[in-house]
This record gives structure tokens, C-alpha cells and sequence, in this order.
């Protein structure tokens, strides 16, 4: 079984708890398709190397600022 290297979260999703990806230590992208999602600070907690790709105007930006991830803008 292979192991989780990235994830799509839908524009839908308008949460991701603490936890929902915790010790995924081979997750290296997330694509959030949301300009408004309430991350929890250890939605990712084990997660070392990180890049997140959101809108550039959205809560995700501010998390991964935050939590020192690497951002890219979300190019539509």
C-alpha cells in the first residue's frame, strides 16, 4: 500500500481538525480549494516537509504562514 504523498480538500470542506492528517509523514502537498477553511494547528502535526497550495486570500494562506509552511498560490 502506498503511502499518503498529497491531498485535494474540495471547496466544500470548510473544516479539517486536529489530527485529520497527523504522522502523515510522507504528505508533502495539500491542495486546498477553499478561500475559508478553519484548519486546527495540528490538523498536520507530524507532518515535516509541507507545502500547502491554496488561494492566495484565504485562511489557509494565514495557517501555513503561521505554522511556517511552505505556500503557493492556487492558479485556477
Amino acid at each position: 500500500m502506498a503511502a499518503l504523498e498529497s491531498v485535494y480538500i474540495p471547496e466544500n470542506v470548510k473544516e479539517i481538525a486536529a489530527g485529520a492528517f497527523e504522522d502523515c509523514a510522507n504528505l508533502v502537498k495539500v491542495v486546498i480549494a477553499s478561500e475559508d477553511v478553519s484548519i486546527d494547528e495540528e490538523a498536520f502535526s507530524g507532518c515535516q516537509e509541507l507545502l500547502i497550495v491554496a488561494p492566495e486570500a484565504s485562511t489557509a494562506y494565514e495557517f501555513a504562514e503561521a505554522q511556517g509552511y511552505e505556500f503557493r498560490r492556487l492558479v485556477e
